[in-house]
């Protein structure tokens, strides 16, 4: 018969690897038994490595860092793969039970700090996913309208201040414009993201219309915007620019659409 590899822990103590088959399959039918959705089993499925090494270096009583650094881990791939703060938060209980099933002794005083890593890199990964999600409202197309077949409005600018920021949102959104083939483009915002936008489009060939406070100043009373498509006039829409009528951007953006469902 084939010996059984042992590994070696502190002490001289050694443990086999059908034991570490045996603890690793009790902590996961422990997850499994706390799991209160699909997501839960498939993220106890996906996370069948990382808790192996949380494990060993428990089981080895290995330095506390490695050991935090593990667990940190454990919890940010339970996060990504959609894990319950349910599931997270007791998934180093089933890790008890499982050196405990092989009569592994450990560091007591180790858990508390590893539970707390642990949920620390849950949180930090579903914190940075939300961002992420707030932050893609902002980009290409979710932040324009369409007007007419070249023309599109941007009614979400950035909420950043840094230059390169919005230079590279800029960016984003002409070639997201460019490849719907718009060639023209209107905003109403802040100066310095009306730059940012007026040199990438440019850059592209769209045309960014006058702001409402220009035209205002070149005819106050009234001015006539005619839009074409393919160079053929299109419809002609009169507005009164004075700026004061148009309020915040989003009434200016509702105007141009009720002007052109009217025409």
């Amino acid at each position: 018969m084939t010996p059984v590899r042992q590994l070696e822990f502190e002490g001289g103590a050694a443990f086999g690897l059908r034991d570490a088959a045996v603890a690793l399959a009790a902590w996961r039918l422990h997850c499994m038994a706390g799991a209160i959705h699909e997501l839960d089993r498939t993220a106890v499925q996906a996370t069948e490595a990382p808790r192996s090494l949380v494990f060993e270096l428990l089981a080895r009583r290995s330095p506390e860092r490695d050991l935090y650094n593990a667990c940190a881990s454990l919890g940010r791939l339970l996060a990504e793969a959609g894990a319950s703060p349910s599931l997270a938060t007791a998934t180093l209980d089933g890790a008890e039970h499982a050196l405990a099933a092989v009569d592994v002794t450990y560091e007591v005083t180790h858990l508390g700090p590893a539970r707390a890593c642990l949920a620390e890199g849950y949180v930090a990964a579903i914190s940075e996913s939300e961002k992420l999600i707030a932050r893609l409202a902002w980009e290409y197309p979710k932040c324009a309208v369409r007007v007419n077949e070249k023309t599109v409005a941007i009614v979400r600018g950035l909420p950043a201040s840094e230059d390169e920021d919005l230079a590279d949102w800029a960016a984003r959104v002409s070639v997201g414009a460019s490849r719907e083939g718009f060639t023209t483009a209107i905003f109403e915002g802040p100066d310095a993201t009306r730059t940012h936008l007026e040199d990438a489009f440019s850059l592209l060939g769209i045309a960014l219309a006058p702001t409402a406070k220009t035209r205002t100043s070149v005819a106050p009373r009234a001015a006539r915007w005619s839009v074409g498509r393919d160079g053929r006039p299109g419809p002609v829409v009169q507005f009164r620019l004075k700026f004061r009528r148009f309020g915040p951007l989003t009434s200016f953006v509702r105007a141009i659409q009720r002007a052109f469902r009217q025409s």
